[in-house]
């Protein structure tokens, strides 16, 4: 055994031992005193790595020290990765020169943390500068060329220049160098007629500085709208004519393409069904209603007319569904950029394809990529992201993949096995795969210890008939999800955070501030003139094996 150290009288760092004090984790320990005049007792070990030098006084004399360091100037001139750091703009934030020339705004705790990133930099290691923004049209600006710093050299019609950043071009702030404004407060527009619509007079500025008219439609009812909408075209009669007796456009498409896929089909408008709440299209025979939803006039917030509920189309959708309908909601933002599967989709509901026997399918393990791939063509959501599927297979007929299904493990049941999820299952247009879904889920369960199984159907479009076969049981419905409708372009809730709206429309959010605004958010998207529209939600299924 080796001879026991003799700590009494001797100093480390700033305390001086002064007896042994028993045992502390095992280990001998020495009450010490600091130089502060505290007392602490600390394992010898610790004493004598050096471990120790304080009773915690130093560590918290280093931490005051760093609080008061001078932060606007310590990162000031030096250089990370590509940047040259120029100029400290308060907030945490610093102007940063790339060495493409680009100028950028970093924070410091991003900036930190690529200091040993030699290809950090604006932006123009991972990407170029997008081109085919200039020539763009927005308003009566005209886009010229890329500044830096996410600003565009703009052209306006009226032939002075401006520099604006991307932001506010494509968000619909900035359409001219201040002309068309001014312009737009002048404009009488009495006795003029826009489509079905005739300007009577000027009745009152909005909250959100908009001038709104009167207008009397041509088959007599008089409405009260914004100005500018009517002028765009937006809004084209009092309600009378493109919707209720014709159609939209988007409608009219929709109908058309159904009977190109079977002329006989019988469609209608009715009220009939869900007890005098209107459906747009309605297939009898198939017990099928579509609804067509303009994000501007199915608005919770700022819509053209009045406001609707925010649970909306849910309430439709769950009404149909105990009338034994299947409703579809396509809204406006979803046809403009999912065109091409929502009518794979509907051409899945009816019309007859090619059948396949599950039995005659080979099972596969299916990588994520083919995976990706086969859901991004045939599956209205797309594919699911990489590191939330996990286990991934497919059924092949004749050496080609027609049917995929996904799990990975629940979401919000963290670390408790034996739960899992179903994301995706996914179904090669024109093909019915009989037993598919359910030879796919049978192999998951014998490859797995499954407890439990949750999914989610998205009430838009789906019924969820589906989970039923597979055993399932219906475990209740999700709140409907929001998005926001400017200009045109869905901007999901995500996206419009205050943490992101205060670094981008910093004027705006300051204002609703100061104006002790109960909802931020919603005060910033109704300034830039955005519509809030909610969904019909997702129903929640679930499947339980063995109890636990």
């Amino acid at each position: 055994m080796g001879r026991k150290l003799e700590l009494s009288g001797k100093r480390f760092g700033r305390l001086t031992v002064i007896r042994e004090n028993g045992k502390k984790n095992g280990r001998t320990a020495w009450l010490c005193k600091c130089d502060c005049g505290n007392y602490t007792t600390v394992q010898g070990s610790l004493l004598n790595t050096g471990k120790v030098i304080s009773c915690g006084c130093f560590r918290k004399e280093q931490r005051k020290k760093a609080q008061r360091k001078n932060f606007n100037k310590d990162l000031l001139n030096k250089k990370i990765g590509k940047l040259t750091i120029v100029e400290y703009l308060g907030n945490d934030l610093w102007k940063c020169k790339c060495e493409c020339g680009n100028y950028t705004t970093k924070k410091r705790s991003y900036l930190i943390s690529h200091k040993n990133d030699k290809d950090y930099s604006c932006g123009c290691s991972r990407k170029k500068i997008d081109t085919s923004f200039i020539g763009r049209r927005f308003g009566r600006f005209t886009v010229v060329s890329y500044v830096g710093d996410a600003k565009w050299l703009c052209r306006c019609d009226c032939g002075n220049t401006s520099v604006v950043e991307k932001a506010k071009l494509l968000a619909g702030r900035s359409k001219s160098c201040g002309c068309l404004r001014d312009e737009e407060r002048t404009i009488d527009i009495t006795d003029k007629k826009f489509n079905h619509l005739t300007a009577i007079c000027f009745d009152h500025v909005g909250d959100d500085k908009r001038h709104y008219w009167k207008f009397r439609c041509d088959c007599g009812n008089e409405i009260i709208a914004k100005k500018i909408y009517v002028m765009r075209g937006e809004v084209k009669s009092c309600g009378c004519i493109s919707i209720a007796k014709e159609g939209s456009s988007e409608e009219l498409e929709i109908k058309n393409y159904i009977l190109s896929l079977n002329k006989n089909i019988k469609i209608e408008k009715t009220r009939e069904i869900l007890d005098g709440k209107e459906i747009d299209l309605y297939l009898p025979e198939y017990k099928l209603g579509i609804e067509y939803n303009g994000s501007m006039f199915h608005a919770t917030v700022n819509s053209v007319y009045d406001n609707v509920d925010k649970l909306y189309h849910f309430n439709k959708f769950k009404l149909a569904k105990e009338k034994g309908v299947h409703l579809i909601n396509i809204f406006d933002v979803d046809w403009e950029s999912n065109k091409q599967k929502i009518k794979m989709y509907l051409k899945s509901l009816l019309t007859k394809n090619k059948v396949v026997y599950a039995r005659k399918c080979a099972l596969v393990h299916v990588d994520y990529e083919t995976y990706k791939d086969f859901c991004n063509k045939y599956h209205l959501q797309g594919a699911s992201r990489k590191g939330l599927s996990k286990y991934i297979y497919g059924l092949y007929y004749n050496n080609e993949l027609i049917s995929v299904m996904c799990f990975g493990n629940q979401r919000f049941v963290k670390n408790k096995e034996g739960y899992y999820e179903l994301h995706r299952y996914c179904v090669k247009d024109g093909y019915t795969v009989v037993g598919g879904a359910n030879k796919l889920h049978k192999y998951f369960e014998r490859t797995h210890n499954v407890k439990q199984i949750v999914s989610y159907s998205d009430n838009d479009f789906f019924s969820g008939n589906i989970y039923n076969r597979l055993g399932y049981t219906f475990s209740g419905y999700t709140n409907p999800r929001y998005y926001w409708y400017l200009n045109g372009v869905e901007l999901k809730r995500e996206k419009c955070q205050l943490k992101y709206l205060k670094e981008m429309y910093k004027d705006i959010y300051n204002e609703a501030l100061k104006e002790n605004a109960s909802n931020k958010e919603i005060y910033v998207m109704t300034k830039l003139n955005a519509s809030q529209v909610y969904r019909s939600g997702n129903t929640k299924w679930l499947f339980n094996l063995r109890e636990e």
